[in-house]
């Protein structure tokens, strides 16, 4: 089933021709408290029919030399470890063919298998910013869940996880030995009198070419009220923006994926918040590709 065009209603480009490809990935296994991310991708592509596509900011229209949208992908449950090999190897193929994915989730998990992925690829880390710091070893007997996806990355690439505003005892204690861990919300958000973290302690210890995994839930509830993401205490969309810029200019990102939306009946605040992120982070990468001017820059 293809869930549409991302940004249509702009006519559908050949995925061979494209400079950039989404791909929905409906993955939802674990986040029982609040299903629903099987969904997301459904609802950020029907969301983003709604989004200016030139952004006014940086002074891009993403969809200027192509953007596609590829059918979702579909996942067996039956395993564990190898439940997210068609992403890592959906994510390999369009990378190695010189695109640039953009992922649309789909639960948190998905990280694990963009992981294998990118190991193939070889000399790549991730850029992880997130409400929940994923260092747990298992959740709930669950290898590949939301609270592990970065311990399980670790496992196969260099990551750097940065936002978060809960974490466990456990998962704070080893992402900290082995340097996972981040600046936290309270330390990247401006506010008057307060110097947030260096942007460069986003990316520190990680190789110039990297993968943007962005779960939405870095973002307070003021700026994201949706189920699941009820603590306070995280970034403004503004400071989320902000990074996001501060990661481009210091590395080259080769894709990146959009997770944790968790849509509520009646209620497309959340998935616009989401396609419009979609957005920027294609306009942040196709400045990054083309730095000629496109129209109006």
């Amino acid at each position: 089933m293809h869930v549409g065009q991302f940004l249509a209603p702009l006519p559908s480009v050949d995925p061979e021709r494209a400079w950039a490809v989404v791909i929905p990935a409906p993955f939802d296994r674990s986040a029982a408290a609040a299903p629903g991310a099987r969904v997301a991708p459904a609802e950020i592509v029907a969301a983003s029919t709604q989004v200016e596509t030139y952004d006014l900011e940086l002074g891009r229209d993403p969809t200027d030399r192509g953007l596609a949208t590829l059918p979702p992908l579909e996942f067996s449950y039956a395993s564990d470890d190898e439940a997210l090999e068609p992403l890592g190897c959906a994510v390999e193929e369009q990378a190695r063919a010189g695109r640039f994915p953009l992922v649309l989730g789909g639960e948190a998990t998905i990280l694990a298998g963009t992981a294998r992925g990118l190991r193939r690829i070889g000399e790549t880390g991730v850029v992880r910013l997130e409400g929940v710091l994923g260092g747990d070893d298992a959740w709930h007997g669950l290898r590949a869940a939301p609270r592990t996806a970065v311990r399980r990355c670790a496992e196969l690439v260099p990551v750097r996880s940065s936002g978060w505003r809960l974490a466990s005892a456990t998962a704070l204690e080893w992402s900290t030995l082995r340097d996972v861990a981040g600046p936290p919300a309270r330390r990247l958000a401006a506010r008057p009198s307060f110097e947030p973290a260096p942007p460069e302690e986003l990316v520190r210890g990680l190789p110039e070419i990297v993968y943007l995994s962005l779960d939405i839930g870095v973002l307070d509830p003021a700026a994201l009220p949706m189920p699941g993401n009820l603590e306070p205490g995280g970034l403004a969309y503004a400071d989320l923006t902000r990074l996001l810029d501060e990661v481009f200019r210091r590395r080259r990102v080769v894709g990146a994926e959009l997770t944790g939306l968790l849509p509520r009946s009646g209620d497309v605040l959340p998935a616009f918040v989401a396609a419009r992120l979609g957005l920027r982070i294609l306009a942040l990468a196709h400045r990054q590709r083309f730095p000629r001017p496109s129209c109006g820059e």
